[in-house]
């Protein structure tokens, strides 16, 4: 039996661009898995709820179970997908580590920028309230494995060296050191919850 605490999809206080109702993505990595999406509601009373009480109806698919890449890798040399923030809206409990990532390519298409930048230098910034970022405000980034696509990413929580970040909704901003271009972006918000 797994449990996990996460928080409630019903906050009134939390809200998406787009209205929809917040959710979480399940995946079962074991033989005759699934995925799904969840809904978890405010906690009215003490006990046990159970992951598929809270199943959103209609969701659910096979998992596609591989026993020698259980987590879904394709290869050995293979790298795990990051989760690509594009313009977006991403939640991450405190505590939790985590790659926050964005598709460079995407970003700079029809841009002057050349099409292999991996040998660019790359950077990330987190601020509060909108406000727009200063040099001192951004954190290297690194290329993740592989491209195109390009995709540029940080490690976000406590662990394994990540860049900590309080509770609070974050803008984040990327930067690409490029000559003689250096653009700065938004990309999205992290909600630190």
């Amino acid at each position: 039996m797994c449990t996990v605490k996460l928080p409630a999809t019903d906050n009134p206080h939390i809200t998406t661009d787009s209205g929809l109702p917040l959710t979480y993505h399940v995946i079962e990595h074991f033989l005759g898995g699934q995925e799904f999406d969840i809904t978890v509601p405010a906690a009215t009373n003490v006990g046990t709820t159970f992951i598929r009480d809270l199943m959103i109806s209609g969701s659910a698919k096979k998992y596609q179970y591989d026993p020698i890449f259980p987590f879904g890798q394709q290869s050995i040399t293979a790298a795990p997908e990051p989760v690509v923030v594009n313009t977006s809206i991403q939640f991450m409990p405190y505590g939790s580590t985590d790659f926050v990532a964005v598709d460079v390519s995407a970003l700079l298409e029809g841009t002057s920028i050349p099409a292999d930048i991996t040998n660019d230098d790359v950077f990330f910034a987190f601020t509060l309230n909108d406000v727009d970022p200063v040099d001192a405000d951004f954190h290297p980034g690194v290329w993740a494995a592989g491209g195109p696509p390009f995709v540029a990413e940080i490690l976000i929580g406590p662990e394994n060296g990540g860049l900590v970040l309080p509770v609070g909704k974050y803008t984040i901003w990327f930067k690409l050191v490029d000559f003689p271009t250096v653009p700065i972006i938004n990309v999205g918000t992290l909600n630190i919850t």
